[in-house]
């Protein structure tokens, strides 16, 4: 009785946590001008897209800038300490950022991955308050002397980034070796251009790149193909391949392809997927939560390590416009136009992220004008709150009619020995 009652209450828990990326969610501003954070000011968010990182825990990196006794100037923080800019020194070096060429991303450990410009002007690669790797520095014969802005970091704190030899192309490594060198050949097709690159807990790498004599679109590994421009998915023809929203734990990899219905294509008859290498998930034109919609907004995607996915799609209203909305794990989260806080939304960016527990944070502008960074928290289905709390209920009743059983026993005994 005691393993069931334990199981029993071990599985509620599981199915709220489980079912927590299936509900509504509500709605938190975490971060807006006026918010001090270890003794910095937040005074501006920029108006240019920048770059927004959640883990399981709700921690949201981003971007901001600040004005303390130390300085003013774009920084790296999160809503509950502040990282590296407006003149705080790191790691023995001084890194500062403009508004909107950097990257950042956050691990479930709390570990933050950035670049960040050197006193001397070239861009180094930090997590928290540590210089990772710096111009000079040499990994498996290669001196680098550049890095690319979008570093990505794993539970295991291995960050895969984008770096070269001054005046070469861009080559991907990690802190410890390199994992594809640019100009690599797949299927007779010699690849450069790597961007956009994602990586797993298992330390897998996706990335998008182009071919130097044709100029086709490719999604790779250091080790295959995943799609390309000419090939097929799920039967659909591929005529141009997009975002790229991650890999999942379990090695599938999320991007946004182009089709065209009929082929050759027109512009009339273009389709974008939300894709896996061998199946298609979301057709837009289309419709998500009933929601109609007409594309994704700046073609924008980002999924979790179970491949429930984030995207920012539009649907076009009467007189012309569009209505830009975001969804999570295939639920609507917010659109333009809801109320936050009493404020109205009047604009979301297209920068954001989702946990693995399909929590999402984004950026947002509203009608008075002001900038904020925003955490949508998925709330359980009631079947499944109802469902725990059945289940807590039933814990609790086995465990107090143990203790009575126990206690009438425990009289009998004395009883007895009298």
């Amino acid at each position: 009785m005691k393993s069931t009652s334990l199981l029993l209450f071990v599985a509620a828990v599981f199915v709220f946590h489980s079912s927590a990326h299936a509900g509504p969610y509500s709605l938190e501003v975490i971060a807006e001008v006026g918010d001090v954070i270890d003794g910095r000011t937040i005074i501006q968010f920029s108006r240019d897209p920048a770059p927004v990182a959640i883990n399981n825990d709700g921690e949201v990196a981003f971007f901001a800038k600040v004005s303390s006794a130390q300085g003013e100037g774009w920084s790296v923080m999160t809503q509950n300490r502040f990282i590296a800019g407006a003149g705080k020194l790191v790691d023995g070096r001084l890194p500062f950022f403009n508004d909107e060429d950097h990257g950042v991303d956050i691990n479930n450990l709390g570990q933050v991955t950035y670049t960040a410009f050197l006193p001397e002007g070239s861009r180094g690669l930090f997590v928290d308050e540590t210089l990772l790797v710096q111009p000079g520095d040499v990994i498996d014969g290669i001196t680098l002397g550049e890095f690319g802005r979008n570093p990505a970091i794993n539970d295991r704190g291995t960050v895969a980034f984008q770096g070269s030899e001054v005046g070469r192309g861009w080559s991907i490594f990690t802190q410890n070796r390199l994992v594809v060198e640019n100009g690599r050949v797949y299927d007779g097709h010699t690849m450069v251009s790597f961007s956009d690159l994602h990586i797993n807990n298992a330390g897998e790498i996706v990335f998008g790149a182009r071919s130097s004599n044709a100029h086709i679109d490719a999604v790779l590994t250091p080790d295959r193909i995943v799609a390309i421009a000419g090939g097929t998915i799920d039967g659909r023809p591929v005529f141009q391949l997009r975002d790229i929203g991650g890999i999942s734990d379990s090695g599938e990899v999320l991007f946004v392809a182009l089709s065209c219905a009929p082929c050759p294509a027109v512009p009339n008859t273009l389709v974008e997927y939300v894709a896996t290498e061998d199946r298609v998930l979301l057709e837009i034109p289309g419709e998500l939560d009933g929601v109609p919609l007409d594309n994704i907004w700046g073609e924008d995607i980002i999924t979790n390590r179970d491949l429930d996915f984030a995207i920012l799609g539009a649907f076009e209203r009467e007189d012309g416009s569009f209505q830009k909305i975001l969804f999570g794990d295939g639920k609507r989260v917010v659109a333009e136009g809801d109320v936050i806080d009493d404020k109205v939304i009047r604009r979301l960016r297209i920068n954001f992220d989702i946990s693995d527990r399909g929590d999402v944070a984004f950026r947002a502008q509203f009608e008075d004008l002001s900038r904020a960074v925003i955490v949508a928290r998925a709330i359980p289905e009631p079947d499944a709150i109802m469902l725990a709390t059945i289940a807590l209920i039933a814990f609790v009743c086995i465990r107090q009619r143990r203790l009575r059983r126990a206690a009438r026993h425990h009289v009998r005994h004395h009883l007895k020995g009298r």
